[in-house]
């Protein structure tokens, strides 16, 4: 018995349906899974910006303690002071 014209039809339409379904199905896992990424991306960017905000306050911190000490040295007189200047430049080889 030969199939009917409309039993071809329909089973084409029904794979052309299942096809349809499996590739919405798989954006949809792949869309997840970008989704997943971007999460996790996030948190290492989040993590990160901590680590340079911690390294910058301990900059800050030096930086500040370098200024006050500057300041204390440059009220004293150059023969009082405990610091030597170092010359500025490169010194040649001898």
């Amino acid at each position: 018995m030969a199939a009917h014209p409309s039993d071809t039809d329909l089973n084409d339409r029904f794979q052309a349906e299942v096809a349809h379904a499996e590739t919405k199905q798989a954006a949809i896992i792949r869309s997840a899974d970008d989704y997943e990424d971007l999460k996790r991306k996030h948190a290492e960017l989040n993590r990160h910006c901590r680590d340079l905000e911690k390294r910058l306050e301990v900059y800050a911190v030096a930086l500040n303690r370098l200024a006050l000490e500057n300041a204390a040295l440059a009220d004293r007189d150059a023969d009082t002071a405990k610091v030597r200047a170092l010359p500025r430049g490169r010194r040649p080889n001898p």
